[in-house]
């Protein structure tokens, strides 16, 4: 088994002395953290409609499923319960 050394980079010169060559630059952080929250508030968006969509139907849901007031309000904590149970866990 051979072992391959990488060689030594030559010291840097001039004005990019000091410097890290591969940071990126500020634009592409700002860039990439207004794509970040971007795709956060469409998310949310299209995520709103599964939270709040059973509540208009609740009481139909109810009369074809024989459900009492309790299970049809449990029912319908679901999405939200389901959406908080995992946040609940996450570090402060």
């Amino acid at each position: 088994m051979t072992t391959h050394y990488l060689p030594a980079r030559a010291p840097a010169t001039g004005s990019t002395a000091g410097t890290d060559a591969a940071a990126p630059a500020p634009a592409t952080l700002w860039r990439g953290r207004v794509m970040l929250i971007v795709g956060i508030v469409l998310l949310a968006d299209t995520l709103r409609y599964a939270v709040t969509g059973l509540s208009p139907l609740l009481p139909v849901v109810r009369e074809a499923t024989g459900l009492d007031i309790a299970a049809a309000s449990f029912l319908g904590m679901l999405p939200t319960l389901s959406l908080a149970w995992p946040a609940s866990s996450l570090p402060l």
